[in-house]
């Protein structure tokens, strides 16, 4: 008799696509989603926000065209791994992954809980396959990058063609 296998771990995948959209849903937070473009910094010589940073300017740079449309979005990943009940000796493990868009204004609005989206939980430890549990945010975001997402802005009452990529730092 031939058993089947039943799945150890299942993926909870959550896309972060279309709650970026709603963020150009309502008009104060799709004119807050262009800060990075034209936000007021009233210390121009410190850092206060990752568009201020060489690698933000070095990727404007490369991709001019996708770059000038202040409305396209840059988002980050933060992974991290946590056991539930508190106890390192406990056998259970969970890794949230959250994406967090750097077009809004810093800390006050792109930190608030309501800007960081849960995208998937890993149950378990990832191990040698955190590629493979990140294959569904990566295909997302490819997608979002070479094709673009028509959105709609409320703050100009326009469609646009919105193209999402993945900011990071060496």
């Amino acid at each position: 008799v031939r058993q089947r296998k039943i799945p150890v771990k299942i993926l909870r995948y959550l896309p972060f696509i279309p709650r970026i959209q709603r963020l150009y849903m309502t008009e104060e937070s799709a004119k807050q989603m262009t800060w990075h473009k034209k936000g007021v910094r009233y210390k121009p010589e410190m850092m206060i926000h990752p568009a201020d940073g060489e690698a933000w300017k070095h990727f404007d740079g490369i991709h001019c065209q996708k770059a000038d449309e202040a409305r396209n979005v840059r988002v980050a990943l933060a992974i991290h791994g946590f056991n539930h009940y508190g106890m390192m000796a406990a056998q259970y493990t969970c890794w949230p992954v959250f994406v967090i868009s750097f077009n809004l204004p810093p800390p006050g609005v792109l930190l608030q809980r309501q800007n960081i989206f849960l995208s998937l939980v890993i149950p378990g430890h990832p191990g040698n396959s955190m590629g493979v549990f990140m294959e569904p945010v990566i295909d997302e975001l490819i997608k979002a990058w070479v094709e673009g997402v028509w959105t709609y802005d409320r703050a100009t009452k326009t469609n646009f063609k919105m193209y999402v990529w993945y900011q990071y730092s060496m």
